[in-house]
Parts: structure tokens; C-alpha cells; sequence
């Protein structure tokens, strides 16, 4: 993942945000972004409540 540098880890890497069913299967994945973006950040970009809508999913934290 060149040019995903994360200053935290001190190393390259990428940030992907998941939902999943309480099993573990996959139900959604997001594009990768930079290692060092913000888990926060990533949800708001990949717009993660929308997609806890869309599967249906109860939303116990809006983030603004």
C-alpha cells in the first residue's frame, strides 16, 4: 500500500472499515483510504450509516 503511510504504526498500511454480521460473516466493505485516517474520519467518508441503513441495520451512534 505505497503512499499509505500511518505515523502511528510506522509503517505503510491501509484503513478499511467493515460491517459484519454478529457471526462474523462480511455484509459490507469499504474502499481503502491512508493508514493514518482516522477511524472517525473513514466512517464519515464512507458515509457508514447510510450503509447500516441499507442492510437494515439498527444505528446506535450517529457521528457528526
Amino acid at each position: 500500500a505505497e503512499g499509505h503511510f500511518s505515523g502511528k504504526v510506522r509503517r505503510e498500511g491501509v484503513n478499511l472499515q467493515v460491517i459484519t454480521a454478529d457471526e462474523g460473516k462480511l455484509l459490507w466493505l469499504s474502499p481503502a483510504l491512508p493508514g493514518g485516517t482516522h477511524d472517525v474520519k473513514a466512517a464519515r467518508e464512507h458515509d457508514i450509516i447510510k450503509a447500516c441503513e441499507q442492510l437494515d441495520l439498527e444505528v446506535l451512534v450517529v457521528l457528526r
